[in-house]
């Protein structure tokens, strides 16, 4: 995974400034990017954001069939991207990406209205699926990053290649495992000024690639259903006569609130059904244009470095 995407990924998670607005993001990038369908990516939107994308090309000829998609999704207290490559009897390369990200201002206030400051920490819940096979070119890729007035928390990167070695750098007091099973955490304690408004930002990325062989290869990083604040119990662990809340994502007194947008995931499920009947047939339609078996032809018989 080494030679992935190396430059896109150096800005996964590169955040911009808060203005004191929710600020939502749902990227996805696809190469190759012939014979897809998609919905478009979404920056710094003042709306929950959604973007997915699949790829899917089949050559008779020699056998090769591939398949790419990339989904994001940003919503009140919830990130999640996915992203997927396969490819049978192929010598090219297809690389996924996705970035999720919101943004915005939590206010501390003490019950009694006095000013100071107080340390905090938060509760969120992480997991997923990170998986490659393959050879060591092949591999996927993942990040995120719970962040409270500057202090990060999560995973710098994670790293599973096709020839089964794994690497993990974390963030913070964050403990990286071999699988990331869905679990609850508490991040680290932060210190917050209160009666002031306090940068919050939960962030993810995601990248997978493969670079093509005689045999089947793959990559997986599916996370759509991370990275959550909880629902129904407090997010902020503060001392006892304090209370956090966030027009940007929707918390009222520490909890979140019933904004009625549908779960991210669900969506998801009904985007992609549209999607793939959407891509079979652009792929039926494009073995009817012209330039279609020229590429096929060039495909099978260039030169396979």
């Amino acid at each position: 995974m080494r030679h992935v995407g190396l430059a896109l990924w150096a800005g996964i998670l590169a955040s911009s400034p808060l203005m004191g607005a929710p600020i939502f993001t749902a990227q996805i990038s696809i190469l190759p990017n012939e014979f897809c369908t998609a919905s478009p990516s979404v920056t710094n939107s003042p709306q929950p954001a959604f973007a997915s994308g699949q790829c899917s090309f089949f050559f008779p000829g020699i056998g090769a069939t591939g398949n790419s998609n990339a989904s994001a999704a940003a919503s009140d207290g919830h990130v999640g991207v996915a992203a997927e490559v396969d490819a049978t009897n192929s010598f090219g390369h297809s690389v996924a990406s996705a970035i999720a990200d919101e943004q915005g201002m939590v206010i501390f206030t003490a019950l009694s209205g006095l000013p100071g400051a107080i340390d905090v920490s938060f509760n969120i819940s992480f997991g997923g699926v990170l998986i490659a096979a393959g050879d060591g070119r092949d591999g996927a890729k993942i990040a995120f990053n719970a962040q409270l007035n500057g202090a990060p928390y999560g995973i710098d990167f994670a790293t599973f290649a096709g020839d089964g070695t794994t690497n993990c750098v974390a963030l913070g007091s964050f403990i990286c495992t071999a699988t990331f099973v869905e679990g609850h955490f508490q991040t680290d304690l932060v210190t917050v000024p209160l009666n002031t408004p306090v940068p919050f930002e939960l962030s993810m990325g995601a990248i997978v690639g493969n670079f093509g062989s005689e045999v089947s290869d793959s990559a997986r990083a599916d996370f759509l259903d991370s990275l959550d604040l909880p629902f129904g119990s407090d997010i902020f662990n503060l001392p006892a006569g304090f209370t956090a809340n966030s027009t940007d994502f929707h918390i009222v007194n520490n909890r979140l609130a019933d904004t009625g947008v549908p779960e991210p995931s669900t969506f998801y499920l009904v985007c992609l059904s549209i999607l793939v009947f959407a891509t079979v047939r652009l792929i039926r339609q494009s073995r009817w244009q012209p330039g279609y078996h020229e590429r096929r032809e060039y495909l099978r018989n260039g030169d396979r470095g």
